[in-house]
């Protein structure tokens, strides 16, 4: 877990206007609770931005850890119908609908 905040923290700090994660929470305890992690490269958001209005795939999968996280996962389709991996976002204990309420980054640049 202290090697994840190192990640979260040096990216924070390289001076680039855009920040990979979102809706970081450090773990509470050994056992992961409270943690919740998303990530989303400039190129995913492009992606999301370009195609979202076609529609959005949500896959979530669970205890793929000694942690027992959720992983949730978007996918969007590209003008040949390839799929193009969106943002990811993993918690433990979390409901994958919580992850919209959470993504920053969505708020301003998707067209809804």
């Amino acid at each position: 877990m202290l090697s994840i905040k190192k990640w979260v923290d040096e990216d924070a700090e390289n001076g680039s206007p855009w920040n990979n994660f979102f809706d970081y929470h450090s773990a509470t305890n050994t056992d992961g609770d409270g943690f919740h992690l998303g990530i989303m490269t400039e190129e995913q958001r492009d992606l999301l931005k370009q195609y979202a209005y076609r529609g959005v795939c949500v896959d979530s999968t669970h205890n793929c850890t000694r942690y027992k996280y959720k992983l949730v996962t978007l996918l969007v389709f590209d003008d040949i119908g390839r799929g193009a991996l969106a943002p990811s976002t993993s918690a433990r204990k979390r409901a994958p609908s919580s992850y919209f309420h959470s993504s920053k980054p969505f708020e301003n640049d998707v067209d809804h």
